[in-house]
């Protein structure tokens, strides 16, 4: 039944014991949004009211991109649809095993009903639900939300259904559980290593704030390097945007099953999030197991984020008096309540009230929080007197406590202070002391004492927990006192060191500037080509890219320079400008420019220059569809909004650079703008009216490109050609009918050729992946892609 109405059932032979389950199936509509879902009987609900739901559910033959999911479906008086909330996880084909989903949300302003869906939007296989559950929570409650297969049960061969890879390592799905039957497997491994769950949608209020807690299962064999639980956070646009970490705090020998958690609130610009456990560098073996998500809501009175909800989250756990929770709290409940200026005298209260006989670690955490707050308050005496408190009453916390007052003091530029407190930390011992060597090194630097700021590192660097950092610290100080042997020796040595450096890029790159600055073009180079795959983020990636280009102009290979510069294409950087040599020029302003005089007849590529004075003097039109809309109207909305936050912080000089409707266009300053087009024809006017004087074809649902056609519900192209209303402008495209694939517009590199054509990601993950990209050449007075300069990017 593939594109015709879905089907709807009862099912009783496949249910869960002893009754029937629902069922849908079929309802992938093509060209549509396929929507088919059970609904519960409506239950009262007020506005703020928190609820919560869920069901058991069990997917075949999934298909296409569709979604299986459980929702909150708000409704007015009249019974009129407000709102969906949509907390849960979204599944995939579970090989016909049950898992568990659920959901939950405060209802909106206006709701007067709630009703659970069981939904099943756009799926071409079928899906049962069973064992479906409704009810009202109060504030404060611990709520919890199914992990989908969080014991890792469901599967078929060699691979779990619900748990992806990331990073390099040796997986399994293991015989060795801690509960059930199965466990998921994580050895040998590299950097960022690890197993993660389908993304979680978050809610977003200012009303509300809400604290997730996850924990995992965790064992090891003959262990090392580091082993974390983590909440990975997104925006609406698919950009990640930080990592809460919960370390493995144990000994890494013990093979004893123990929990690996993680507390965090997601921060402001959060719309998703991601559960992940990683061990990187771990020559040995790791087993996961029973992995559990629980939600803490704040009452609505309470506004996001806010100190005093972080303070009567603290006071509801203190009149429970559960010391499990209370524990959990500990400083992070004084910490975040000191984050808000004004709140430090109630939390003195909180500090001076605490249980601590249910939690004298937790006091300490606490004092220490509030010690530090003092002191950015710079009201040192107070921070130093709940720090010698902390010192008389918990002896087995002096040491970070010194430790913690060494960091107070070095905050206020009392360099000889904070080099005396370190000390204290370093007779004691234990963590404390170790790192107190790098706070040494720094005060002893700041203090012109160069000589000894690098014993201190080197003394870091004798222990095997700081090994690495300490070397690293030695290369870095090295460069800044211009002993470049000795910063390369010592780079060299946090590099070779074992456990790994988290940080092993950096080494890298104080190894290669040391390289640089000696001399060595083809040992800097070679060093930076091994930096790339180590870099943890977009703009390190960049660097080693653009950095190799740099050693080979040097080096007098020019043409191998330029194509390392032709081969970036992977994110979008942001950086300042780099000469490479006499003819190669790279220039970043939030896309990369490439100009040589031989490349193009014109000399440089068709893309729209804003750096200008004259370009700067002309419009920016930034326009997105609004008259027609379509699945991608609001991803386009919120690209062209990015634009113009992105254009606007850069050139703050540039007129007109905001995001405008199709219907809002001032159709007289076309011929003198510059314009970004966003959208496909069928939802911009504006596009519509240009598409065919383009030099590439955007059709139904695919867009030409020379003598490639790509499918434009999986791919995306951007593109500059001149603007066809008028003369020394030009005209941006960004167009695609995928919302996923103009999300990820933004991490695509471009600029350098006139065009780009990416595509999203597979199901095993990974970055959005450039499949053909290339120049214009005008012929017969029309610009079209030239065919010697048209570029098929092949998969590595």
């Amino acid at each position: 039944m593939l594109g015709g109405e879905p089907r709807v059932w009862v099912e009783h032979a496949e249910a869960l014991p002893p009754d029937a389950a629902l069922g849908i199936a079929d309802s992938a509509v093509p060209g549509g949004w396929g929507q088919a879902g059970w609904y519960s009987t409506a239950l009262k609900a007020g506005p703020g009211d928190l609820y919560s739901g869920g069901a058991r559910v069990r997917v075949q033959r999934g298909g296409g991109a569709g979604q299986v999911y459980v929702t909150l479906s708000w409704c007015g008086p009249d019974g009129h649809w407000i709102a969906n909330s949509t907390r849960s996880f979204v599944v995939g084909d579970t090989d016909g095993q049950w898992v568990s989903l659920a959901t939950c949300d405060a209802a909106p302003p206006g709701t007067a009903t709630v009703q659970i869906g069981l939904r099943c939007d756009q799926h071409e296989g079928s899906a049962l639900f069973d064992d479906a559950w409704l009810t009202e929570c109060t504030y404060g409650q611990v709520i919890s939300i199914p992990v989908p297969d969080g014991s890792a049960e469901a599967g078929s061969g060699q691979k779990p259904q619900c748990w992806a890879t990331s990073g390099e390592g040796t997986f399994g799905w293991d015989h060795l559980p801690a509960s059930g039957r199965r466990s998921l497997r994580l050895q040998r491994t590299s950097d960022h290593a690890g197993w993660g769950t389908p993304t979680l949608d978050l809610p977003q209020s200012d009303e509300h704030w809400l604290w997730l807690h996850f924990a995992m299962r965790a064992a090891c064999l003959q262990a090392s390097g580091r082993t974390r639980a983590i909440i990975a956070w997104f925006d609406a646009t698919g950009k990640w945007l930080c990592n809460s970490e919960g370390p493995l705090t144990h000994d890494t020998t013990r093979t004893e099953w123990r929990d690996l958690e993680v507390w965090a609130m997601p921060p402001p610009e959060a719309t998703r999030a991601q559960l992940l456990v990683r061990s990187d560098a771990n020559s040995g073996a790791f087993w996961f197991d029973d992995a559990r998500l629980e939600v803490l809501w704040a009452p609505a009175r309470v506004r996001s984020r806010d100190a005093q909800g972080w303070a009567g989250l603290y006071e509801c756990y203190l009149r429970e008096g559960d010391a499990a929770p209370l524990r959990a709290v500990s400083g992070v409940a004084a910490a975040g309540l000191l984050a808000e200026a004004g709140a430090r005298e109630r939390a003195a209260g909180i500090v001076e009230s605490w249980p601590t006989a249910v939690s004298r670690d937790g006091w300490s955490d606490a004092a220490m929080a509030l010690a530090r707050a003092h002191a950015a308050d710079k009201q040192l005496p107070k921070a130093e007197d709940l720090l010698a408190q902390v010192v008389s009453m918990t002896p087995s916390r002096a040491a970070e406590a010194w430790w913690t007052l060494g960091d107070v003091r070095m905050g206020a530029r009392s360099w000889q202070a904070a080099l005396a407190a370190y000390d204290h930390a370093v007779q004691l011992g234990g963590w404390p002391a170790v790192h107190s060597h790098e706070g040494r090194a720094h005060c002893l630097a700041m203090m012109k004492d160069l000589p000894g700021a690098l014993a201190a590192l080197e003394e870091a660097a004798g222990d095997p927990r700081t090994a690495a950092a300490g070397l690293l610290g030695v290369a870095e100080l090295s460069l800044v006192a211009g002993d470049f042997p000795r910063a390369l020796c010592a780079a060299h040595g946090a590099i070779a060191v074992f456990p790994p450096l988290p940080d092993r890029h950096a080494a890298y790159y104080a190894a290669a500037k040391a390289s640089e600055t000696l001399g060595d073009w083809e040992g800097a180079c070679r060093l930076w080509e091994e930096m790339e795959p180590l870099s943890p983020t977009a703009d390190w990636r960049f660097t080693s890219k653009l950095s190799v280009a740099e050693c080979l102009a040097q080096m007098g290979q020019v043409e191998a320079a330029r194509d390392r510069l032709r081969a970036l294409a992977t994110v979008t950087p942001v950086g300042p400008m780099a000469q490479l040599a006499a003819d190669v020029m790279t220039s970043l302003d939030g896309a990369l420019a490439f100009a040589s005089p031989n490349d193009r007849p014109s000399g440089m590529p068709l893309r729209g220059r804003i750096t200008t004075p004259s370009e700067l003097a002309r419009p920016l039109l930034i326009v997105y569809g609004a008259s027609m809309q379509g699945p991608t109207t609001d991803a386009n909305r919120r690209l062209a909004e990015y634009l113009a936050e992105r254009l606007a912080n850069t050139h703050p000089l540039l007129p007109g650079a905001t995001a405008t409707p199709d219907t809002g266009v001032d159709r007289a300053q076309l011929p003198s703008s510059s314009l970004y087009l966003i959208g496909w024809p069928t939802t911009n006017t504006l596009l519509a009216r240009l598409t065919d004087q383009l030099p590439i074809r955007l059709d139904a649902d695919a867009m030409q490109v020379g003598q490639e056609r790509f499918d434009a519900r999986t791919h995306g192209v951007i593109f500059t050609a001149p603007n066809p209303l008028g003369s020394g402008t030009h005209t941006v495209v960004y167009a695609s009918l995928s919302p996923p694939a103009v999300a990820a517009a933004p991490r695509v590199l471009h600029g350098w050729t006139d065009y780009v054509v990416y595509a999203m990601p597979t199901a095993g993950g990974g970055d959005v992946r450039i499949v053909a990209q290339g120049f214009f050449r005008k012929s017969g007075g029309r610009w079209t892609c030239f065919a010697s300069e048209e570029r098929k990017v092949h998969d590595e």
